[in-house]
């Protein structure tokens, strides 16, 4: 049953992983499967060893897998984790809806064996779960709490660049959605700072310094706004780094670092293309309009851990999310993705932007890059 849970929660990871590996259809569905066999193993590893028919140790093993899944080694490849779906429902609860829902889940589960023989409770179970699950499925599609003055900027700009020539035309076409999103009537007009994807300018080369003066800085300041970009760096250690650069014109660039890289595409200590990770990295960056944000990046939706180790430091205002799926070839994954980390801001009643790269394909003429 876990195992078909977390493989349907990704079930779009199949082709996305496909298209990220070269096409590799083998790649796509190997990684389609370890995922969610990974994802799964946390609950009957706590709770499979519950023989007795005690409805009480069957909530408390519950309970604990759920903490164990917000934990290292899981978390970092538990997709569809309780937590976020419980946020929709305790909005704004914070650490006490935290603590609500982990006791809430495990008497769920209670229930379920406490019921176990009892054909007309059990019935009556499964029916109330069944009306929840209806209620949420035709409920509106939620939004993000909007922050003062930022605003997020999606692209179609799809797969990274590749080589000089296409760098070069990369930066060309992020300084045409600057001036585009910024125009009258857009959505940027009136915004102080614009949030733009995860790896929009690629890796850093310095011969191409001159062109994110031209390209970058240079019409942001005649919009007379700052932007958060994603980027790749290097470590000191010749490490990739998934970055984001708070850009604004006459100051100092601030950069901070993703904390976990994707498993496997950019977190694999035996490559010699190795991102590195980092849960306690701060990603906090003042966004100079009084908004104060901690920035996540992609897979890092995935892992409530990481909204929880801001919300414990403190210390900002908002959030802002990048990321890049560029790969996908509908909009299931996407979503999922999406909903993961809403689902945790609405817990905490948090302001947040997310800003998305998606694939070419996904453009309609009335986007704006």
């Amino acid at each position: 049953y876990a195992f078909g849970y977390h493989a349907c929660t990704v079930y779009g990871l199949m082709s996305f992983a496909s298209a990220w590996f070269n096409d590799s259809i083998v790649m796509g569905a190997l990684s389609w499967f370890m995922l969610a066999a990974l994802a799964s193993v946390v609950w009957p590893l706590f709770v499979s060893g519950d023989k007795s028919n005690s409805a009480w140790r069957t909530a408390l093993s519950t309970s604990l897998a759920m903490v164990a899944g917000l934990l290292p080694p899981f978390a970092l490849v538990l997709d569809g984790h309780p937590l976020p779906a419980w946020g929709y429902v305790l909005e704004g609860w914070g650490f006490l809806g935290v603590a609500v829902a982990i006791t809430a889940t495990g008497a769920c589960a209670g229930l379920v064996r406490y019921t176990n023989g009892m054909l007309m409770q059990r019935h009556l179970l499964i029916v109330g779960l069944a009306l929840t699950w209806a209620a949420g499925a035709a409920s509106l599609t939620p939004e993000f709490k909007a922050p003062k003055g930022v605003v997020g900027v999606d692209t179609y700009f799809g797969k990274p660049p590749a080589g000089d020539m296409e760098q070069v035309e990369r930066y060309g076409a992020v300084s045409k959605a600057i001036r585009q999103v910024s125009e009258q009537g857009q959505v940027g007009e009136s915004a102080q700072v614009l949030v733009l994807p995860e790896n929009t300018m690629n890796v850093d080369d310095p011969a191409l310094d001159f062109m994110v003066s031209s390209e970058v800085v240079a019409p942001l300041k005649r919009a007379e706004k700052s932007a958060v970009i994603g980027k790749i760096g290097v470590d000191i250690d010749g490490h990739f780094l998934n970055q984001a650069v708070f850009i604004s014109p006459g100051k100092p660039n601030v950069i901070v670092d993703q904390r976990q890289p994707a498993m496997l595409s950019m977190w694999r200590p035996w490559h010699a293309q190795h991102f590195s990770m980092d849960w306690f990295r701060d990603t906090r960056i003042e966004m100079g309009n009084g908004e104060v944000a901690r920035v996540l990046i992609c897979y890092e939706e995935y892992i409530p851990a990481i909204f929880l180790i801001d919300e414990i430091r403190g210390g900002h205002s908002m959030a802002a999310i990048i990321s890049s799926n560029w790969s996908a070839t509908d909009r299931r994954l996407p979503e999922v993705q999406r909903l993961h980390s809403l689902g945790m801001l609405k817990l905490f009643d948090r302001a947040a932007v997310r800003s998305v790269n998606y694939p070419k394909i996904f453009k309609t003429s009335g986007e704006i890059a």
